[in-house]
């Protein structure tokens, strides 16, 4: 057992100073450039701001009526019929079906994308510690 005269500590590695690379060496910041003259774009906004800014038939508070601004119908239809078609073009066969797959595939309709993306938000709305909490 070594010990050192700077320290009573057995296992005491002394301090190594390692010559810097080229690549570390410290380089000055580059000095920054003025920037060119700016006009902000006019935004002609007659709403206050926090209020939303909705058209008129829309209550602010019914949560369906914000969702549909989004999702209007024709665009479910469309998930459903691309969701539907996608499943008819890459279909496996019975006896290859993977055995982590429940059951066979069925059609899915407008119902249950709704209630897939009411699962959806709610999950992203109301964070829980585990997936059995849902």
């Amino acid at each position: 057992m070594v010990r050192n005269c700077e320290s009573n500590d057995i296992d005491f590695v002394p301090y190594t100073q390692h010559p810097k690379h080229a690549s570390q060496k410290s380089r000055n910041p580059p000095e920054p450039w003025t920037l060119p003259d700016f006009e902000p774009l006019p935004i002609k906004n007659e709403n206050t701001y926090g209020k939303p800014n909705l058209p008129s038939n829309i209550d602010n508070s019914d949560p369906l009526q914000l969702f549909k601004l989004f999702f209007t119908d024709e665009i479910l239809n469309q998930l459903v019929e691309y969701t539907n078609r996608n499943t008819e073009l890459h279909q496996t066969p019975e006896d290859k079906t993977p055995k982590g797959r429940p059951r066979k595939w069925k059609p899915t309709s407008r119902a249950e994308l709704h209630a897939y993306l009411a699962v959806l938000i709610h999950m992203g709305l109301y964070i829980e510690s585990s997936i059995k909490e849902y």
